[in-house]
């Protein structure tokens, strides 16, 4: 006989879940859960059901309201220190915006900072070294053509216009 932990009824044995416990040693000792088959069976299905919730994003779990907020204040420290707009083309909305390594080597920089979630990482690293210089704000699309291209088609454009302005203003 044995008392349930959740509904506090003294059952037989035969309404227990029996488990195996690996000690330090090796050693392996048998034992028994501490709820009953029907209230072991009652908590998982509720463990499940709040879990399949947060995943179809019903109702998100605390932890992520909270690191999202904390992203939000971090990105909102970044921006103060280095810009509230692209660098590069002016773009100022918020959802659009990434912080650049100027001289490349982002990839490298977020491996060193380790595995995880290399974004959040990278962004306390920018905090906990008072925004160190070699950093800009760039939005999504010239981040992606400086680092695929080597060059963002804004900068190009703004080469030929001084270039075609230098021209006109040799031949005058």
């Amino acid at each position: 006989m044995k008392t349930c932990c959740d509904c506090k009824q003294t059952l037989p044995l035969e309404l227990f879940i029996q488990r195996k416990r690996r000690q330090r040693d090796g050693t392996v000792t048998l034992g028994w859960h501490c709820y009953c088959k029907p209230c072991q069976s009652r908590r998982t299905n509720a463990w499940h059901k709040q879990k399949r919730a947060e995943c179809r994003g019903l109702r998100p779990a605390p932890s992520q309201i909270a690191q999202k907020k904390r992203r939000r204040r971090m990105r909102e420290l970044i921006f103060q220190a280095y810009g509230h707009s692209c660098a590069c083309c002016g773009e100022a909305r918020y959802e659009f915006l990434a912080v650049d390594h100027i001289n490349g080597g982002g990839r490298q920089h977020r491996k060193t900072l380790g595995k995880g979630d290399s974004g959040n990482r990278f962004y306390q690293w920018l905090i906990n070294n008072k925004f160190p210089a070699g950093f800009r704000i760039l939005c999504h699309n010239c981040n992606q053509a400086r680092g695929h291209y080597g060059q963002c088609p804004h900068e190009r454009e703004r080469e030929q216009m001084e270039r075609t302005r230098m021209s006109l203003v040799a031949a005058s």
